[in-house]
């Protein structure tokens, strides 16, 4: 009957309402028509009785206009022009079996067609839905709906008669499932990731305490985000704080309290979590127009925004408009979540944004409240991984990162650092057969370690506090108040002592070649930046003043003027970057003018007009004007803080020579905040740099070779003896770069001699030793300064 020749033919039909459903069905874009495009269709209509039936079965929040609404808004958008004449092959099976179910009741109960057809049409298309569609109909309970027309079917036609086999009949089987709103996803899968955080609350198992109950400072953020939401005006959230603080952690505490009633009025509220934090530029405002017109409708929502910033910045078009065009008319409500440096640059001076949101802070939390809530995610981590953590270890967590990781905060770094710790063992014991099933304070000391570049014997024994001089020392040697200057300065920074609208940190090494400056400013590098490594940049060859283009990009015009600036570049990648600005005062003054604004302001912007922040950087600028006068200096008994004093003064007085004009203006130097003197080389400093040298290279041949080296402690000493004595007869200009020449000269191509002449012998040995006796001065000078070492290849 209703097919005729394998089309659909609605015309056979007695109800016009019929023949209107199936005549504007929508065509779906891909696949064959579903039910749930019939039963949208059919809402469509607005047909009084049906609209009264469902208004019964509506979720909670939605109203009936707003359902008709959004149904028509699609309606409108796809309805055909085909007056229904499909094909068999265009509906989807479902929907075929309602179909058919509905003609057979029909075969038997013409009258209906005629009295309800439209409510019998309904109740066989919902009870044939697929799960996966539900989505398309948040707002409505479906079985609930299913059985009300059922009802009304039977209440017209039938009353109770139940001899009758029709499906119409036949009880919906129950269905565990969620309410409609909880069921229905609230965005596309293909439009953003995102997760409902009201269902995880409601459907978690855990049923001990919670970190953040009964902390005031908690307790007092979730009511002023409770009151926010509350309000009729700028009831929209931002909620900022550094990366690394919680926010997100925050939201699903919150969810899990209105889930609860903990926020009474917050109970219906549905809350998800969307993924925005790696939008390309260019589909920014797209994204954000298509995510908050799929939410506006529906005012049982509270759309949370990770990485907002990313929406709110396009290449073309400013995405706030359309945000703030949304958001005059969108019954749901938005918390989007900032870092403060993005808050200051997108919505600080935006009034706007004032009209719509009220900020709400998240500071980081101490370590007392962090080793709370991570022994909180430490059972979780000990059942999801099977592993037993010992308290202790997590204890280390939080004191270790929160004193050897500057470039991360609290909790989350503590968090990181026991979650890869955790992974590390689930790897020995899926890969490597190892059965070890608890995590010690070793496990973390070893981690931490690995992440901040501290030995991990210095960091057992300063594992209570933050002794970043001692950490330092490992690497520099002989530059005690060097060291002092910079463990200061480090802690200054982790306290939050420094200004944040300036750099972390800016400073001035000098001294003579080769005393340590580049090697304090790599150890710094190792455990603060992010990516562990030092941004030199060699200002000695920037002689010109074109070289600007090497800092901040190319003028518009010319090649590579896209490609922006490297130091813009270089601070939106890591933010805690360690720059070596090396050999300053060589540098033509143009080169150093986009630094005094840097060093001023805390930003700066490339060619293209892109900014880079630079709060929580450390600049680094070295010289070695004036290193006889700090040697005479040192000698004449001078305090390192008046050597300083005098090298700003002969600083101030530098020329460049080709322009004539000062390199470093009064006004730059008083953006340095530390200049830092470094003393000439002594014996033992030398001896140190020998130890450390000859360790680096011994644990390179184990590592790369495989093979044992051995060298004795009297050829080592006598390199060091030799290594100073040699840099006293240059006066300095040696430094410790000598002993590098040293033990490539007397060490590295001795041992090369012995294995290019004895392959086989090099082959089967399982390390080298070599032997040494310190000669004599007139033994020395016979052998025309060569020293007798002999190799020997151990078995």
């Amino acid at each position: 009957m209703l097919f005729q020749n394998d089309t659909l033919d609605p015309e056979a039909l007695a109800d016009p309402r019929i023949r209107a459903v199936l005549g504007t069905a929508a065509s779906p874009a891909h696949g064959p028509l579903r039910p749930v495009d019939l039963v949208q269709s059919a809402i469509g209509q607005a047909d009084q009785p049906v609209l009264a039936l469902l208004s019964q079965a509506l979720a909670p929040g939605a109203s009936l206009q707003e359902v008709l609404q959004s149904v028509l808004a699609i309606s409108v958008a796809t309805v055909t022009s085909r007056s229904g004449r499909r094909r068999r092959a265009e509906f989807s099976p479902e929907s075929l079996q309602a179909l058919e179910e509905f003609e057979a009741i029909l075969v038997d109960r013409p009258r209906l067609g005629a009295e309800a057809g439209l409510e019998l049409l309904l109740c066989c298309l919902l009870t044939h839905v697929e799960e996966a569609d539900q989505r398309v109909l948040p707002w409505l309970d479906l079985p609930r709906a299913a059985d009300l027309l059922r009802h009304q079917v039977l209440q017209i036609n039938y009353g109770k008669q139940t001899d009758h086999p029709n499906p119409a009949e036949r009880p919906v089987p129950p269905r565990t499932r969620a309410p409609a709103t909880e069921s229905a996803p609230p965005l596309p899968p293909e439009l953003a990731n995102w997760e409902d955080l009201t269902h995880r609350a409601r459907t978690a198992t855990h049923s001990g305490a919670f970190p953040f109950d009964d902390e005031p400072r908690f307790e007092q953020l979730f009511a002023a985000i409770a009151r926010v939401l509350h309000r009729r005006t700028a009831n929209h959230v931002l909620l900022t704080g550094e990366r690394g603080v919680g926010k997100s952690t925050i939201l699903t505490e919150l969810a899990r309290r209105a889930a609860t009633g903990r926020i009474p009025f917050l109970r219906q509220r549905r809350f998800v979590s969307v993924d925005c934090r790696y939008v390309p530029a260019d589909e920014s405002r797209q994204r954000l127009t298509a995510i908050l017109t799929q939410a506006a409708a529906r005012p049982e929502l509270v759309v949370c925004l990770d990485g907002f910033a990313s929406l709110l910045r396009a290449e073309r078009g400013d995405p706030r408009a359309a945000l703030f065009s949304v958001l005059s008319r969108a019954r749901c409500q938005v918390i989007g979540l900032l870092t403060p440096r993005e808050f200051e640059e997108l919505a600080a001076d935006d009034p706007d944004f004032a009209e719509f949101f009220t900020r709400v802070d998240v500071e980081e939390p101490d370590t007392e409240l962090a080793l709370k809530i991570l022994r909180h995610f430490a059972h979780g981590l000990q059942h999801k991984y099977r592993l037993s953590i010992d308290d202790e270890a997590v204890r280390q967590a939080v004191v270790l990162s929160a004193n050897y990781i500057l470039n991360d905060h609290l909790p989350a770094k503590a968090l990181k650092l026991l979650h890869r710790v955790c992974e590390d063992f689930d790897f020995e014991r899926s890969q490597q057969g190892q059965a070890r099933v608890r995590v010690t304070v070793d496990d973390v000391v070893r981690a931490v370690a690995e992440r901040s570049g501290v030995p991990a014997e210095t960091l057992r024994g300063v594992a209570e506090r933050s002794d970043y001089g001692q950490s330092l020392r490992e690497y520099i040697f002989g530059q005690d108040h060097a060291v002092a200057e910079v463990a200061t300065e480090l802690g200054l920074i982790k306290a939050g002592m420094t200004d944040p609208h300036k750099p972390a940190s800016v400073m001035l090494f000098l001294g003579q070649t080769g005393t340590g400056k580049t090697e304090l400013a790599k150890a710094l590098a190792r455990f603060y930046s992010t990516s562990k490594r030092l941004k030199t940049y060699t200002l000695g060859n920037c002689v010109e003043p074109h070289s600007v283009a090497t800092i901040i990009g190319v003028p518009p015009g010319y090649v590579g003027h896209d490609s922006g600036g490297r130091l813009v570049k270089e601070l939106n990648a890591d933010p805690y970057c360690v720059f070596l600005l090396d050999e300053a005062d060589k540098a033509h003054p143009d080169v150093l003018q986009p630094f005094l604004n840097l060093f001023d302001e805390g930003w700066v912007n490339d060619q293209r007009g892109a900014r880079g922040y630079a709060n929580k950087s450390i600049f680094i600028l070295t010289s070695n004007v004036g290193q006889r006068m700090i040697a005479d200096l040192m000698q004449q008994g001078k305090t390192p803080e008046e050597i300083a004093e005098r090298m700003k003064e002969v600083l101030s007085q530098i020329r460049h020579t080709k322009s004539d004009r000062p390199v470093f203006t009064p006004e730059f130097l008083a953006r340095i905040k530390r200049i830092i003197v470094f003393r000439p080389l002594d014996q033992g400093a030398m001896a140190g740099i020998c130890r450390k040298q000859v360790a680096e290279l011994v644990q390179g041949w184990a590592e790369k070779r495989g093979k044992r080296l051995e060298i004795p402690a009297a050829l080592v000493t006598y390199l060091a003896d030799a290594a100073h004595r040699l840099n006293e007869k240059s006066q300095g200009k040696e430094g410790g770069r000598i002993v590098r020449k040293l033990l490539s000269e007397h060490v590295e191509a001795r041992l090369q001699r012995e294995i290019s002449q004895r392959p086989a012998d090099y082959q089967h040995a399982a390390g080298l030793a070599l032997d040494f006796v310190p000669p004599t001065d007139e033994g020395l000078q016979s052998a025309g300064g060569t020293l007798d070492i002999q190799v020997r290849f151990c078995p």
